[in-house]
Parts: structure tokens; C-alpha cells; sequence
């Protein structure tokens, strides 16, 4: 199945391109692999996916033109209507594939995400997700509360200042758009089996240390 993938991806590219947006392949089983059971994505693990990314380039290929030919509802982000009009078509490429997409707003009734977009980035090659473990030195010190509620400083681990303070921020970082980028969600085919073949070792962070 893998010249199959080829073929896909490369018809979804060809839709989603011109319009600024970029995709990146992965399979359902990696991005469960690193997640707890409640985050999993409900499909088979090699189901064929894609994390769509939208470049600098998006404003001005399809939002600015979406804003001047389309009629906007109140009560949606402008973005957010340009993005699913972009995938609705993209969709229409594949009529005899079952496509599920995912946006990267969508909860669940409990308020859930129904997608963690920064996990399925890091999966899938389209971007480095840095986490506390990035950090070389950790200048942060570490801390437990207490049964009365107070604050001791040994025993179990918990980072009180993680909790309490904006200071620690997880980081998703593009290797040319940086931290900043828009991830409107993955694109979801039906069970493969494809075989993806990861870069050994996963994601690996772009070049030169993390700085804090």
C-alpha cells in the first residue's frame, strides 16, 4: 500500500498547496502511542493521517480572496470558515475514500479536545514539541504539597510553580515558520494498511540547544 500513500498524499498536496497549506503524514498508532487512553483517536493504529499546517503564504492565497468571495456567519472565526471551505474541497478529491476531518477547535461534551494538535504535529515530523524534558538545566525547583495543603520541599515531585506561575510554557517550534504557526487539525483516511516509515529515533529537534 505504500505507492497508494504516495498517491494520496501527493493528490492532497496538489489540492491544499496553492492554497498555503502544508501536510505532513502520519499513522493513528504513533500519536496514540504517546498519549494517555483518553486522548486516543478512535481508529485502527495505521490509519493513514495528515496534519495540515497553514504557511504565511495562507493569508494572502486563501483567506484574503475567501474574505472578498464569500458571505461570512457571525458566529465562526473568519479563519476558521476559510479553513473548512479549503478542506471541504480538498475532501471532494477523494469520493471513493472515507475522510474524516478533525479541527483543531473541536471538543468533546466534557470540553475535551478532540485532538491534540501539537502531539500529532511532533508525530508526524511537522514540528519539534518541547516539553520540560528539553530543557538542559532545569532552573525550576521542585516541590510537593503537603496533606495540610502547604509546600514541602522533598518526596514526590510535583512542580508547584508549573501550576501557579505563566513562566513555563510548552513550546511548538516549525523549522521555518518557528513557534508561531496555525495547525487546523488532521485529515483522517480510512485504515490502511499503510506503512509509513518513520525517521529512526522520532522527531528530532531542530538544529542548536533550547534557551530559556
Amino acid at each position: 500500500m505504500e505507492e497508494e500513500h504516495v498517491e494520496i498524499r501527493e493528490r492532497l498536496q496538489g489540492a491544499l498547496r496553492p492554497y498555503g497549506f502544508h501536510i505532513y503524514p502520519f499513522q493513528v498508532g504513533w500519536y496514540n502511542a504517546v498519549l494517555d487512553p483518553v486522548f486516543h483517536l478512535s481508529y485502527p493504529g495505521d490509519t493513514l493521517a495528515f496534519v495540515v499546517i497553514s504557511a504565511p503564504s495562507m493569508f494572502t492565497n486563501s483567506f484574503r480572496p475567501f474574505l472578498k468571495e464569500k458571505k461570512l456567519q457571525s458566529l465562526q472565526d473568519p479563519i476558521d470558515q476559510c479553513v473548512a471551505h479549503h478542506m471541504t474541497l480538498a475532501k471532494e478529491h477523494f469520493p471513493s475514500h472515507q475522510v474524516d476531518i478533525i479541527y483543531d477547535y473541536e471538543l468533546h461534551p466534557n470540553r475535551r479536545p478532540k485532538v491534540l494538535m501539537q502531539t500529532a504535529a511532533h508525530v508526524s515530523g511537522a514540528a519539534y514539541y518541547y516539553q520540560r524534558k528539553d530543557v538542559p538545566e532545569d532552573p525550576w525547583e521542585k516541590r510537593v504539597r503537603s496533606p495540610g495543603g502547604g509546600e514541602e520541599s522533598r518526596g514526590e515531585e510535583e512542580d508547584v510553580r508549573r501550576l501557579h506561575s505563566p513562566d513555563l510554557w510548552r513550546l511548538v517550534r516549525h523549522p521555518r515558520c518557528a513557534g508561531v504557526y496555525r495547525s487546523p487539525g488532521p485529515w483522517l483516511g480510512e485504515a490502511g494498511p499503510y506503512r509509513l516509515r518513520p525517521e529512526p529515533g522520532g522527531p528530532h529537534p531542530p538544529a542548536g540547544e533550547l534557551q530559556l
